[in-house]
Parts: structure tokens; sequence; C-alpha cells
């Protein structure tokens, strides 16, 4: 039984340590990406602008209304 829980407590580690690591991956890949940007125009012209209104952002047309 001892051994049992040993082993598992074993393996309890080994995937938490894994899980540590994916995540540590996954922040310095997301600091990348939020370094280099983006220079694509396809990108760029997705976003709404900064001054438009409430409705225009929650629209999904961005034209205001109902978004439909």
């Amino acid at each position: 039984m001892k051994k049992l829980i040993q082993n598992i407590e074993d393996n309890a580690n080994l995937l938490i340590g894994l899980l540590i690591i994916l995540l540590l991956i996954g922040i310095i890949i997301e600091i990348i990406f939020l370094a280099v940007g983006t220079d694509e125009p396809q990108i760029a012209g997705e976003t709404i602008a900064p001054g438009s209104t409430r409705e225009q952002r929650d629209s999904a047309s961005g034209e205001g209304g109902l978004g439909w």
C-alpha cells in the first residue's frame, strides 16, 4: 500500500512539474508575440477605432445598433 501511494505521489509531482514548464513556455511565447507586434493590415483593420461608441464596440458589424 505504501508503495502504491509513493508511486501516485511521484506521478503527481511529475505532472505538476510538466504543467509548470508548459505554463512558463506559454508565458514566454506570449511575451515574444507582444514584443514583436503585428504589421499585417488585415489584423490591424479588424480592431475597433479608439473613438468608437459603446454601441459600435458591442455590435457585430461595428456600426452600432443591434448588429444586424
